[in-house]
């Protein structure tokens, strides 16, 4: 049996107050279709443009589907490199969800 995974994210769009403009934030997901087999392991990658300087990232709630996907793991990319913390979050593979992904990173001249 093959499955085809389709995810889909939205982000608010937020207003910007002040006299700076910045680019959308943009965020992609790779591959953003592919056919697997049954209890085959898979990658999918998240990635975050922001369109303004950040510091950190909180992705409160992630869903899937259950009954389609089980989710082994979460690990960090590169946004926040090379002074970065992490928190992978947690995984409920009987919810489909994962709580709780955090990532930031400390300005290069803090002591």
């Amino acid at each position: 049996m093959i499955f085809a995974v389709v995810l889909a994210f939205f982000v608010p769009s937020l207003p910007v107050v002040g006299v700076e403009t910045f680019d959308d934030t943009i965020i992609s997901i790779t591959p953003y279709a592919q056919a697997v087999n049954k209890g085959e392991t898979f990658n999918v990658s998240i990635r975050v443009k922001p369109g303004e300087p950040i510091m950190g990232i909180n992705v409160g709630l992630l869903s899937f589907d259950p009954t389609l996907l089980h989710l082994n793991s979460v690990t960090e990319g590169d946004i926040f490199d090379p002074y970065d913390t992490f928190t992978s979050g947690i995984v409920n593979n009987t919810n489909g969800t994962v709580t709780g992904i955090v990532g930031s990173t400390f300005p290069s001249n803090a002591t």
